[in-house]
C-alpha cells in the first residue's frame, strides 16, 4: 500500500506497523511489547515454498511465548552468513545467552517495488522484498 510520499510500505497483521526507513527491535502487539533483540531467542529460519513463497522466523520469550514473523510473498530473498562464523569455536554459544535477533531494517523502494526488509541475526542476514509482515502466536 502506498504511503503519502507514494512510496509501498508493507501490510501487517498482529502486531502495529513497523516505521519504514527504520531500524526496529520490537513489535507492538495486543498482547503487549515483544523486544526481539533483548527478550526473544531465534529457533528457526525457515523458507517456505508457498507458492508464493515466506520467510518464517520461529522465536521465543523466557516466559515461554512462542511466536512466529512472516514476511509474505516473498521477492529477491537472500541470506548471507558472517564470515565470523567460518573461525573455529564461533558456534560455542548458547542461544539462550545470547542476543539472536539484532534488529530488522524496514525501508521503502520508492513508488513500484515493494518494501525491502533486511532481518540481522547471530547466523547471518536475510534480506528480502515483502508487501506483508504478519505475527502469529504459537502459545501464550
Amino acid at each position: 500500500m502506498p504511503s503519502d510520499d507514494g512510496a509501498m510500505q508493507a501490510e501487517f497483521e498482529g502486531m502495529v506497523p513497523w516505521q519504514y526507513n527504520s531500524e526496529i527491535i520490537e513489535c507492538d502487539t495486543p498482547h503487549g511489547l515483544i523486544d526481539l533483540h533483548n527478550d526473544c531467542v531465534l529457533e528457526a529460519l525457515a523458507v517456505q515454498v508457498g507458492p508464493p513463497p515466506s520467510v518464517v522466523l520461529t522465536l521465543h520469550r523466557p516466559d515461554g511465548d512462542r511466536f512466529q514473523l512472516v514476511f509474505h510473498d516473498v521477492l529477491e530473498a537472500s541470506f548471507v552468513q558472517d564470515s565470523d562464523d567460518a573461525l573455529p569455536g564461533a558456534h560455542n554459544w548458547d542461544r539462550e545467552e545470547v542476543s539472536t535477533v539484532y534488529g530488522v531494517d524496514y525501508t521503502d523502494m520508492g513508488t513500484d517495488a515493494l518494501p525491502r526488509f533486511e532481518i540481522s541475526l547471530i547466523v547471518g542476514t536475510v534480506a528480502l522484498r515483502s508487501p506483508r509482515v504478519s505475527l502469529t502466536w504459537l502459545s501464550r
